[in-house]
């Protein structure tokens, strides 16, 4: 469960943010009565499936990433850790890289990338 607040803290911020708003203006004198019961669930449901998909596609393509480090692949991590740098950084099994807890780890490198912000190279793939 942790993992999902991990992932879905910011969109969860976003909706709150949304919902705020939803629940403001539907409750203004000028607006029709009756109008926060109706809007407010349906923006709630919105957000909470739109979250949901998320989360599970997320999670999917973590499994995939991950299965394609253990089939030796390259995969492509994004690195905000320096702008002048390059801004993503290859991860191969061969350079001493390994999984721990959905993050990428190396004793090489100085911090590590989590599996969610990964996507399979696909000009590694063998044929």
């Amino acid at each position: 469960m942790s993992n999902f607040f991990q992932l879905e803290a910011g969109y969860m911020v976003i909706a709150l943010f949304f919902l705020t708003i939803t629940a403001f203006v539907t409750t203004r004198e000028f607006m029709p009565k009756g109008l926060f019961k109706k809007v407010f669930p349906a923006v709630f449901l919105f957000f909470v499936i739109a979250i949901g998909i998320h989360h599970y596609m997320t999670i999917e393509r973590m499994k995939t990433v991950q299965k394609a480090f253990h089939n030796n692949e390259v995969i492509i991590c994004e690195s905000k850790d320096r702008v002048k740098m390059a801004r993503t950084v290859l991860i191969e099994k061969k350079n001493n890289w390994r999984v721990e807890n959905f993050m990428f780890v190396s004793d090489d490198y100085s911090r590590g990338f989590h599996s969610a912000r990964c996507v399979v190279d696909i000009h590694s793939k063998k044929d």
